[in-house]
């Protein structure tokens, strides 16, 4: 995110109080507010990033659940997931089982492409996808 000499961490550290460690909906909403309203100004921009998360199924439960409700906000960025499992036990959970240890209602919203070798074709398609 560029703003005309300002980053995104100053505009939230004048938002947030002091010593306070948890960012509540309050706070998103209004740092979500001043983006918005700074990006139809034309002062930013929104630079869409790309999150690779090797080893995906040392993640456990909360963050899951943190990433599906990112995947479904309107700003939401590019995620990669990479893992070498097959169906396991999701971290923090008692018995819920579930390939590549991706629970099952984030797991329907990716895609899931194997590592073999891909020809050139092939990964442009991926690609476009």
């Amino acid at each position: 995110m560029a703003l005309g000499g300002q980053n995104i961490l100053s505009m939230m550290g004048k938002l947030m109080e002091p010593k306070k460690t948890e960012i509540t909906d309050k706070l998103q909403g209004e740092t979500n507010k001043v983006v918005n309203k700074y990006i139809d100004q034309g002062i930013a921009e929104l630079v869409p990033g790309v999150l690779f998360v090797d080893e995906v199924h040392m993640l456990d439960i909360e963050c899951f659940t943190y990433l599906h409700w990112d995947l479904e906000s309107s700003i939401a960025s590019i995620i990669i997931f990479a893992s070498n499992r097959g169906i396991c036990v999701i971290r923090d959970t008692e018995d819920s089982t579930s390939p590549h240890d991706i629970p099952l209602d984030l797991l329907d919203h990716v895609i899931i492409i194997g590592n073999m070798l891909y020809t050139p074709q092939e990964m442009k398609q991926i690609i476009k996808i």
